[in-house]
C-alpha cells in the first residue's frame, strides 16, 4: 500500500514552496541502507512486541504534538532548509526507524524539522516522504521475502490511497499550522490506543 501513496505524494509535496530538494536529496540517499537493517530485525522480532513498541512510539508523538499545541506561537520559515549535517543523522535514524516501523522514519522526523529548524508541517511531511520513499521499495522487498505482505489487500489499499492522495496534500497545504499539526497528533494518538487493544 505505501510504496505508490508515498512516492505520489512526495511528487505532490514537492511541488509546493518551501521543498528543500538537496536536504530531500540526502534524506533519500542515506536512509535505504539503515531502512534495510532495521526490517531485517523487525522481521526477526516478536510480532506482540513490535506492535507494543510502536504503540509507544505513536503514543510519544502524540503526547509532543500536544504540548507544542499548548505553546505559544508558531513560528514557520517558508524558507526552511535543513542542514546537511543534520539531513545526514536524520536519513540514518529515520531510515533505520522506518525499517523497523514500515513509514516511522517520516513520523520521527516530521517534528525534528518543525520544532527545530522552523519548517512548516506540510513542508516536513513533504520531506519525511522523501525520506522513506526508496526505503519503502526495500522495506517491501524484505518484508515480503519473509512472508509478512498479502499482496491482494495491499494493492487494494494502494489503489484507494492513490486515488485520494492528490487531495490530502492539497488541503494540507491549505490548512492552518496549528490545526495541521493538531491532526498530526491526533491521528497518532488514535494509532496508538488501536495499536495497543488490538489481540
Amino acid at each position: 500500500m505505501v510504496v505508490p501513496n508515498v512516492l505520489l505524494g512526495l511528487w505532490r509535496y514537492a511541488r509546493y514552496r518551501g521543498f528543500d530538494a538537496r536536504g530531500a536529496g540526502l534524506l533519500a540517499l542515506l536512509a535505504p541502507v539503515f531502512t534495510y537493517w532495521g526490517a531485517r530485525l523487525a522481521t526477526a522480532a516478536p510480532s506482540r512486541s513490535l506492535r507494543i513498541s510502536f504503540a509507544a512510539f505513536l503514543l510519544a508523538l502524540a503526547l509532543f504534538y500536544g504540548l507544542r499545541s499548548r505553546a505559544g506561537e508558531i513560528r514557520v520559515d517558508p524558507d526552511a532548509r535543513i542542514p546537511p549535517r543534520v539531513a545526514v543523522v536524520l536519513g540514518m535514524v529515520g531510515g533505520f526507524v522506518s525499517g523497523v516501523f514500515g513509514v516511522g522514519g517520516s513520523l520521527l522526523t516530521v517534528p525534528v524539522m518543525t520544532t527545530l529548524h522552523a519548517m512548516g508541517q506540510a513542508t516536513a511531511q513533504g520531506m519525511g516522504l522523501a525520506l522513506v520513499a526508496p526505503g519503502t521499495v526495500v522495506n517491501l522487498v524484505v518484508y515480503g521475502r519473509a512472508g509478512n505482505v498479502d499482496w491482494v489487500r495491499g494493492i487494494a489499499l494502494a489503489v484507494g490511497g492513490v486515488a485520494t492522495m492528490p487531495v490530502g496534500v492539497a488541503i494540507a497545504h491549505r490548512l492552518p499550522e496549528r490545526v495541521l499539526r493538531t491532526i498530526f497528533g491526533v491521528v497518532a494518538l488514535i494509532s496508538a490506543f488501536a495499536l495497543f487493544l488490538h489481540r
